[in-house]
């Protein structure tokens, strides 16, 4: 992990949004999941099904190694349908008269 900053007091850098990760977030993101599998919680958000985590990762056997220790003993909650984002975006559109595109 990262040194602490008063940004970041847990030394948890930003996330990233640059898919697919490189080496080294795909390494700093096991240690992570390494150093809580067992001890703690960890609560995770993906937009990705596990499936797809190997075309997220630069490195497939690290993807599978993260998802192995996520999934082991894991709660998963898969919520399908539109974000509340989306929702709110395209409800806003409607009031305007405009209309959404939506993919």
């Amino acid at each position: 992990m990262g040194k602490p900053t008063a940004e970041r007091p847990h030394g948890v850098p930003p996330p990233t949004l640059h898919l697919p990760l490189d080496q080294a977030s795909a390494n700093w993101i096991f240690q992570v999941v390494s150093r809580r599998y067992e001890r703690g919680s960890i609560v995770l958000t993906s937009n990705r099904g596990f499936g797809d985590w190997n075309q997220v990762f630069a490195d497939p056997v690290v993807a599978s190694a993260i998802v192995d220790r996520l999934l082991h003993s894991a709660t998963v909650l898969n919520i399908r349908g539109a974000s509340y984002r989306m929702r709110n975006y395209v409800a806003q559109q409607k009031l305007r008269g405009g209309g959404a595109m939506v993919g």
